[in-house]
């Protein structure tokens, strides 16, 4: 799953571990091969999350308005089954314990105690996502990932097209991908640190009549052999401005894989928090 922004998506370290991490580094130089989502049929974790952001509106570059929301949930899942004829796979997502008022539908989530029904390929691309179009957030796929042999420092790049959940808002993003190191993760996998930047940018006639300016920069700790997410955050900054009035919208969104408990990361005591106003990834937890 992925935030508005989320899935939308820059850099800090050049190599191995980060900085000030407990996560130790393998020393392997890169990937043999791709990163492929092979979940075994039956398998179930819960995902932490907290998405913060911060709107501002101005009139005339005075401001007007300023609204900061802020929700946590935990993200259920389970691996219903696997398709017997394609490398397909059949996973519920369900909400659960969701403190804030913010619309998990906007970010591509479930709602509180709703269970959504996916399909997903072995890279992670969205064939189903339960009845939500297919122009939605909801078809854009958790993170992108490499498809073929990579070293540390290399890169690869996706574009996606979608349209807003609720004003049809026709938009694109524009996303490079960097292989920072591996490391390794709770449980004795190699996890890929995989650092992210790019844009989102509005498409169509729209263009002639807003000036859209927005930026994203995030890092992901997946799993080499299992593409199992094990940590992120994602933050962006966007700026809207029409003929009427100018909006600033800072954001971010961080998740920590909690259970399995063999899986899971030791994270910061108390709740979880990320910085709406970062504009580097975050170093590894």
């Amino acid at each position: 799953m992925k935030s508005v922004l989320s899935c939308l998506l820059l850099s800090l370290v050049v190599s191995g571990c980060a900085m000030g991490s407990k996560l130790k580094d393998t020393g392997k130089s890169g990937l043999e091969k791709g990163i492929t989502y092979t979940p075994a049929e039956g398998y179930s974790e819960k995902q932490m999350f907290l998405s913060h952001s911060e709107t501002k509106r101005f009139d005339s570059n005075e401001l007007v308005h300023k609204k900061i929301e802020k929700v946590s949930f935990e993200l259920h899942s389970v691996v219903k089954k696997k398709a017997t004829d394609s490398p397909q796979y059949y996973v519920e997502f369900t909400t659960k314990n969701k403190n804030g008022e913010v619309d998990l539908h906007a970010l591509a989530f479930p709602e509180n105690d709703e269970t959504l029904k996916y399909v997903f390929t072995e890279n992670l691309d969205v064939v189903f996502a339960d009845r939500f179009p297919k122009t939605s957030l909801f078809y854009l796929p958790p993170v992108f990932l490499p498809d073929e042999p990579m070293k540390v420092g290399d890169t690869w790049t996706d574009k996606r097209e979608w349209q807003g959940l609720y004003n049809n808002l026709p938009l694109r993003i524009d996303v490079t991908s960097i292989l920072q190191g591996i490391v390794q993760c709770p449980g004795g996998e190699d996890c890929a640190n995989i650092e992210i930047s790019g844009r989102v940018s509005i498409t169509g006639p729209l263009t002639k009549m807003t000036q859209f300016n927005s930026l994203m920069q995030g890092r992901f700790l997946i799993g080499v052999d299992t593409a199992k997410i094990y940590w992120s955050e994602i933050s962006s900054e966007e700026e809207l401005i029409t003929s009427e009035e100018r909006v600033e919208i800072d954001s971010c969104i961080v998740s920590f894989l909690d259970e399995p408990k063999e899986s899971a990361l030791q994270r910061p005591s108390g709740p979880l928090k990320c910085d709406p106003f970062r504009r580097e990834a975050k170093d590894l937890p």
